[in-house]
């Protein structure tokens, strides 16, 4: 040899670039169970979309990928600004679904 360093490039292909996304997801739906005469209530994320998990905030950012999951019933004191997206591997991401949820 040469005693030149010898160098090999290692590819790595993303799995989304190998999805075709041929719809959007549907924005999550949104059901609440208040405790009449309480300021509390939980609240269940479902997204009609198969095969997509639900993210949201309470703090009025917008959900992200990286914000939690809420795939189980949030229980949170009111009111509270929720937003919640549905996302896929195989789907483009849902419109937000944004509301406050006040006492009723």
């Amino acid at each position: 040899g040469s005693g030149a360093p010898q160098t090999q490039a290692i590819l790595v292909a993303s799995p989304l670039a190998r999805v075709e996304r041929t719809m959007t997801a549907q924005r999550p739906s949104l059901a609440v169970s208040a405790r009449s005469g309480t300021d509390s209530a939980c609240m269940l994320l479902s997204s009609p979309t198969p095969s997509t998990s639900i993210h949201c905030t309470l703090d009025g950012s917008n959900p992200t990928l990286y914000s939690p999951s809420c795939e189980t019933p949030v229980c949170v004191r009111l009111p509270v600004r929720l937003r919640a997206i549905s996302l896929g591997d195989s789907v483009y991401p849902s419109l937000v679904l944004d509301t406050v949820v006040r006492a009723p």
